[in-house]
């Protein structure tokens, strides 16, 4: 089979997860996957081994595989950020916060404009406002008397 009929495949997959019809998603993305996979090619296969990984885990089937499968694409490709953006998502869905925030900054430093990425951040950060918000989050002052009220909150 040609790598068109991989690609088409895969981008059936993309159009079934925007219209959350994630277990046809994870049908088309294992049939791209292993039909890059016959064929030799790595790089394509790593895209859609990440996306498979993250349908089975918007399907709510196995997390686990879920995280091991982006888990995997994210070691044999980590400078991609789309992969990082699907490792992510699948940690924030397995409960795991701080990974996924890690992931999604992560990927940010690759690719700051990624609007994906910077979305998902937002929408997992953790983080309240910061006491000043004339000087950067980041700023001495901020960083300082965030610690200090800190201590004065009520555990959640």
């Amino acid at each position: 089979m040609s790598i068109l009929t991989a690609e088409n495949s895969f981008r059936n997959g993309l159009m079934a997860l925007v219209d959350s019809r994630d277990a046809e998603a994870t049908r088309y993305f294992r049939s791209a996957m292993q039909i890059d996979k016959d064929r030799g090619k790595g790089r394509l296969w790593i895209r859609y081994l990440s996306y498979y990984g993250y349908s089975l885990a918007r399907e709510g089937v196995n997390g686990k595989e879920a995280v091991e499968l982006c888990e995997r694409a994210v070691k044999l490709n980590s400078h991609d950020p789309d992969v990082l953006l699907n490792l992510g998502r699948v940690y924030a869905r397995a409960g795991k916060t701080t990974r996924a925030l890690d992931a999604f900054q992560r990927g940010l430093r690759i690719s700051p404009d990624h609007s994906a990425l910077q979305s998902e951040l937002a929408r997992l950060d953790r983080r309240g406002q910061p006491p000043f918000s004339f000087v950067s989050r980041d700023h001495a002052l901020n960083r300082n008397i965030g610690k200090l009220l800190g201590t004065f909150r009520k555990p959640s």
